[in-house]
């Protein structure tokens, strides 16, 4: 890559002009964003500074995974934590209060899978 910077630019560059420069060819190269085609940076003149998807490794974070896990095991409606009095708790008691409310979640959901079998068998259904 470095040498394809070489060979587009001969005259001495500022370092804003090599970031600038730097950064076109590595969207370039891994098929972010075409810079080379006219009407692609006419139709997107600002590409260069948008986040891409592929760039996107925010919703990977351990962060979000842990307000996904708040959402789905409804820990409000067990704690009465709000989302940021969960985030705000040291890791090892977030750890524990997931732990044991994903206990009680499958614990439930075993008791209501065999209300509904039982009710299945009363109504004749299996």
């Amino acid at each position: 890559m470095v040498e394809d910077l070489a060979a587009v630019r001969k005259e001495p560059m500022s370092f804003d002009a090599v970031a600038i420069e730097l950064a076109t060819l590595y969207e370039t190269k891994y098929g972010l964003f075409n810079h080379g085609d006219p009407y692609a940076k006419r139709q997107r003149p600002l590409a260069l500074a948008a986040l891409h998807p592929k760039e996107d490794a925010s919703r990977y974070s351990p962060l979000y995974a842990r307000i996904d896990k708040y959402r789905r095991l409804k820990i409000y409606s067990a704690t009465g934590l709000s989302l940021t009095e969960f985030l705000n708790l040291p890791r090892d008691i977030v750890e524990e209060i997931l732990r044991q409310t994903e206990r009680d979640a499958a614990v439930e959901a075993s008791h209501v899978d065999k209300v509904s079998h039982d009710l299945d068998k009363i109504m004749g259904k299996k």
